[in-house]
């Protein structure tokens, strides 16, 4: 069972460049993600009561054409299925009826209390996913490797209030725009054809710091953070041109 979101890129929703910015399009698929969720009885505070939450481990979206200031788009999601540990969820992106963009996304169920990973069998005593297979869209989901020995030290960063969801982390959606934060110039003029990749590792915290690693390599950027007082890799990114 598929659900559609339906909405209008604001101008507040864009770079200064007029290009739908990274955390617009991951807010607006996680909305998605949770309508859909709602639909079967999955809603996060039903989650929630039960000991669990969802959380996000890997987001890889290709872009197809330019999203811009105005335009009006619908975002279907997917349920594809579990594999291993993860949920599979996909979103294909439309404008006027036409793909503009599709993302895939790999998701495990927390237990609250315990802060560990579970079963995807014990989503089963709260609600049934079935998976949709329709319009589906091979994405290569890469994945990132990065050597920080090899790459820039770029900056030092700190975690707020404002970057903290009702999980007591910062969300997921803030991670896209830091590695845009430290893109060359030659990155920043167009999406079309580019295939953003965002690899979650370990949960940070308000009132932590993480160290910001870059390098650039052969048509591809990729960002790695990591929060050295607590000895844990917080997210990696990579995006080609």
């Amino acid at each position: 069972m598929s659900t559609t979101l339906k909405t209008r890129i604001e101008s507040y929703d864009v770079t200064p460049k007029g290009l739908m910015r990274q955390s617009t399009i991951f807010r607006l698929c996680q909305r998605a993600a949770g309508d859909d969720l709602d639909k079967v009885g999955g809603s996060f505070e039903t989650l929630v009561s039960h000991g669990l939450t969802f959380v996000i481990t890997k987001m890889e979206i290709t872009y197809f054409a330019d999203i811009i200031t105005y335009d009006e788009i619908e975002i279907i999601t997917y349920p594809r299925g579990v594999k291993g540990p993860s949920f599979i969820r996909d979103y294909d992106i439309l404008k006027n009826g036409e793909r503009v963009a599709y993302a895939s996304s790999h998701w495990v169920l927390i237990d609250i209390e315990k802060r560990k990973f579970c079963r995807p069998v014990s989503l089963s005593s709260v609600c049934e996913i079935i998976p949709d297979m329709d319009n589906l869209y091979e994405m290569e989901m890469r994945k990132i490797h990065p050597d920080l020995s090899e790459m820039e030290k770029a900056d030092e960063r700190k975690v707020y209030y404002s970057n903290i969801d009702r999980n007591n982390h910062m969300n997921n959606t803030f991670y896209p725009d830091i590695l845009f934060d430290y893109l060359p110039d030659s990155y920043l003029d167009t999406l079309k054809g580019k295939t953003v990749t965002v690899q979650y590792s370990s949960e940070i915290l308000c009132g932590e710091h993480f160290t910001v690693y870059k390098k650039e390599e052969n048509g591809a950027f990729t960002l790695s953070a990591r929060c050295e007082k607590e000895d844990k890799d917080i997210f990696s990114a990579m995006i080609t041109m």
